[in-house]
């Protein structure tokens, strides 16, 4: 059964095809769900025919029979682009000709396609091409199956075709940047340091993206002479969440500029260490999120314009357009040139071996090659390579001790105990003292106070209660010293377990995030939101739709560093303000394993401390 959920302003449908769960948008807003429901029970009705009818080989093939077929044999080889061919072909092509038989679609249906997509004005002249090349490589293909006899896409090219130009003819000029904003990049302390080497990656490695979030230490090979180098060979696909080949599926060798040689000197041997808590490896990404982990596209993005925001430069490259990573890449590449580089030099180092037939004989040496690169002109601002702010050195360090210390012994994790589904340090303690005994006695005393009083004293030699936890005094049933003689726990360390005591009741603690999850309620609407506020046993869902108070619902949750949560919830409160819209959640542990939340909250908890 299909099911209708809000993303943002607009409602999609989740339908199934080839036995796989897909979401799709509708043509309605939010508050029309009942048109949006009828309209994913008639898409689910129309793919379940055409699905039996491929099956049992009935019915006419038509284009969107085999655009499923085309697309799934794109995804299995791999083809970097299919994700992209998907989107082209559901909202452009097939809404038109999709129910038009294979063998009926001439070159006058093609034409009047590209004639109303230009008169729409919604695409721009060369994202029309690019929906007229996925048409046409698609019936390449079918021509192959021997399906068809000649291809229906043959527009001319200047005046059936649109030229190949950008909506805004004036964006790409304004999307660059000048020698003292990169410099400012990579060298402002307030900048925190992780995206700073991104940054210099970026620009003076004149990498992607997705090949600087793939980039590992046993990439870099910094004793080759006269500079060093880094191996480019795979690249970081952040839409499937794995690592791939590179765009040009060929590796490629490039020379690292002092400056870069600087900085990435500064951050292996002794930032990369204080952030994460231990010497970096060689299978080790060169730059991680804070969790070990690749850093995604868009996250990027985000703080790419927030670093320009805090340095105070030009964020906007035009109205429709933000000046992005990939921008970096392009200064580069320009500037080289302007000091000097070879043009055909540089781009062995920027792109790899073209596929000309000069190409194939033209084998540049690597000194050559990092002549090149050296005649960029860049430095460090104040010859400091990768310096800390008083602030932002504080804040790291404390992020760096997370690595250091944990809640509990391995073994004695929450919910363990059945104790409210949380191990509590006097509880900790108990254990320990009854480990340390031999498990013999009823009752005993789990710590010390100041006054000096024996282990045995209650109260201490001067009579004073306990306080605080490093002073409990507790007495214990039998139930505590059986459970410390089964476990055979080792706490011949357990000072380093105590150090967070301050999160014994997390149940209380709430931190700050911004982690995407999905609402599903018991009648099956999906509402995607953002969480904010998180706890043990709460959380906030800031969402346009929301649900009546004493709901129940699920929560789907993608935490950083953790595996998929799925929480059963009750909605306990719903906000309509401006400020915030949103509604407050109960997290039910009815025989929930919430281990990987409570550690995501440590870790949260440690680094905002």
């Amino acid at each position: 059964m299909p099911s209708v959920y809000a993303r943002g302003r607009k409602l999609w449908c989740r339908v199934k095809i080839a036995g796989t769960w897909e979401s799709r948008p509708t043509r309605f807003a939010v508050g029309d769900e009942t048109r949006a429901e009828r309209y994913a029970t008639a898409a689910q009705a129309a793919i379940d025919k055409r699905e039996a009818a491929e099956r049992t080989g009935d019915g006419p093939l038509t284009l969107a029979v085999y655009a499923e077929r085309w697309l799934k044999l794109r995804r299995e080889l791999g083809v970097r682009s299919w994700q992209n061919e998907t989107s082209r072909l559901r909202l452009h092509v097939l809404p038109v000709l999709g129910d038009k038989q294979l063998t009926e679609i001439r070159p006058l249906h093609v034409r009047d396609l590209v004639r109303d997509l230009r008169k729409a004005g919604k695409l721009s002249p060369r994202s029309i091409r690019d929906v007229y090349g996925v048409l046409h490589t698609l019936f390449e293909t079918a021509i192959s199956d021997e399906l068809l006899e000649h291809n229906p896409c043959k527009l001319r090219r200047g005046r059936d075709l649109p030229a190949k130009r950008d909506a805004d003819p004036e964006w790409r000029s304004q999307a660059t940047y000048t020698i003292r904003e990169v410099e400012q990049l990579i060298s402002d302390p307030r900048i925190p340091v992780e995206r700073r080497v991104l940054h210099a990656l970026k620009s003076i490695g004149a990498l992607r993206h997705e090949e600087a979030a793939a980039l590992r230490w046993r990439h870099y090979e910094p004793t080759d002479e006269p500079l060093g180098r880094l191996l480019i060979a795979r690249a970081y696909d952040s839409r499937a969440c794995e690592e791939k080949a590179t765009k040009t599926e060929q590796p490629r060798r490039m020379p690292v500029h002092p400056t870069l040689a600087a900085i990435l000197g500064a951050w292996k041997l002794s930032h990369w260490a204080r952030i994460y808590g231990r010497a970096p490896a060689l299978d080790d990404l060169i730059v991680p999120t804070r969790t070990g982990s690749h850093i995604n596209v868009s996250d990027a993005g985000h703080q790419l314009t927030e670093d320009l925001t805090t340095l105070g430069l030009r964020v906007q490259a035009r109205a429709r357009r933000k000046r992005g990573g990939h921008d970096l890449r392009s200064w580069f590449i320009t500037t080289c040139q302007e000091h000097g580089a070879h043009r055909d030099l540089l781009r062995v180092c920027t792109h790899g071996r073209g596929t000309d037939v000069l190409d194939g004989y033209t084998r540049a040496t690597w000194a050559a090659l990092c002549a090149e690169v050296g005649k960029l002109r860049v430095s460090l601002l104040d010859g400091a390579v990768l310096p800390l702010a008083t602030e932002f050195a504080t804040v790291e360090r404390k992020s760096c001790n997370r690595w250091l210390k944990r809640v509990s012994p391995e073994g004695l994790e929450p919910s363990t105990l059945g104790l409210k589904g949380r191990c509590s340090t006097t509880e900790l303690w108990a254990l320990w003292r009854a480990a340390q005994s031999g498990g013999s006695g009823a009752r005993m005393q789990a710590g010390r106070g100041r006054g000096g009083g024996a282990p045995g004293d209650a109260d201490g030699a001067s009579g004073r209660g306990p306080r605080g936890p490093w002073r409990l005094s507790a007495a214990i049933s039998d139930n505590y010293v059986r459970e410390a003689d089964r476990r055979k726990f080792d706490f011949a360390d357990v000072s380093q377990y105590l150090t967070f005591w301050h999160m014994d009741k997390r149940e209380a603690v709430r931190v700050p995030v911004r982690v995407p999850a999905l609402c599903r309620s018991q009648e099956g609407v999906v509402i995607d939101g953002t969480v904010e506020d998180l706890s043990r046993t709460g959380l906030f869902l800031r969402a346009s739709e929301v649900m009546a108070e004493g709901s129940s619902a699920e929560i789907h949750l993608n935490l950083p560093g953790e595996e998929p949560l799925q929480l059963s919830a009750e909605v306990v409160r719903v906000e309509h303000t401006e400020e915030r819209a949103g509604m407050a959640l109960r997290i039910v542990h009815d025989a929930q394993d919430c281990r990987p939340l409570a550690n995501f909250i440590m870790r949260q908890h440690a680094t905002l401390r």
